[in-house]
């Protein structure tokens, strides 16, 4: 209730090789998790931008942030560090991207908070 979203997308945005359906079902979930990781206060920012062939999209938040033990486990099947969490929704989200060539990875940012960057390849001309 409490949140603040920014998004920065580089103009234009070029088409890419992953269905807008899959797209917004990664970013919907990486949003959700950084909406819950701030207990519903603080700042949400995504940024869009090309980069290295892909289109590379971070969702960076002002939550706990990442220990090393979760940054070595998050993307295990059944790996959570929610109450109510079954621990699958980052294990899937990243092997629908790597299932596409693209990716998904998890950075600690300094100072707290985390960022979650994907990748999704472009279509080629």
């Amino acid at each position: 209730p409490e949140i603040r979203w920014s998004l920065h997308v580089d103009d234009p945005l070029p088409l890419s090789v992953l269905p807008a359906s899959v797209t917004h079902e990664v970013l919907l979930s990486l949003a959700r998790n950084a909406a819950e990781a701030m207990q519903g206060r603080g700042s949400v920012a995504i940024e869009c931008r090309v980069a290295n062939g892909s289109l590379e999209i971070a969702v960076r938040d002002q939550g706990t942030g990442i220990t090393d033990s979760d940054l070595r486990r998050l993307f295990s099947p059944g790996y959570t560090t929610k109450p109510q969490g079954a621990g699958f929704g980052l294990f899937l989200a990243r092997r629908v991207m790597e299932s596409y060539g693209g990716f998904l990875k998890a950075i600690p940012r300094v100072g707290g908070g985390a960022e979650f960057s994907i990748g999704i390849p472009l279509e080629r001309s």
